[in-house]
């Protein structure tokens, strides 16, 4: 028995149907701040909580000079100790240099080389 041949109508239900599953697992923003402009994507669910596989792609606008980096969201904990409550923003590590990306009330962007404060800016999500 053959298969009935596979019609450009089923063929973009089915890019559809696939498109609609994968953008369920990706979500991209812009923050721009004096010095970058940086793209966050989460490559969880929708729904996720606590995503651990999002994706930081910082472009210094002095000098064009770019960084990708792979970081988690960052949950305050609730009073169980456990469980995760409130987002917060998101963690990024290099080679000894932390980002965080905080979204809590204004929003900022740290890098810190141990405890020494590298870069310490506000700035804002962009559509």
């Amino acid at each position: 028995m053959t298969k009935p041949p596979l019609t450009q109508g089923k063929l973009l239900r089915l890019i559809a149907s696939v498109s609609v599953l994968w953008c369920g697992y990706l979500s991209a923003a812009t923050f721009a701040t004096k010095t970058y402009l940086i793209t966050i994507t989460e490559r969880c669910k929708e729904g996720a909580v606590g995503c651990d596989r999002v994706d930081y792609l910082g472009i210094n606008r002095k000098n064009n000079e770019s960084i990708r980096l792979r970081g988690k969201v960052l949950m305050s904990v609730c009073n169980d100790g456990v469980t995760p409550c409130h987002f917060q923003g998101y963690l990024f590590k290099n080679w000894g240099v932390t980002y965080r990306l905080i979204l809590q009330g204004d929003s900022w962007l740290d890098i810190q080389q141990g405890s020494k404060v590298l870069l310490h800016e506000e700035g804002e999500w962009t559509p």
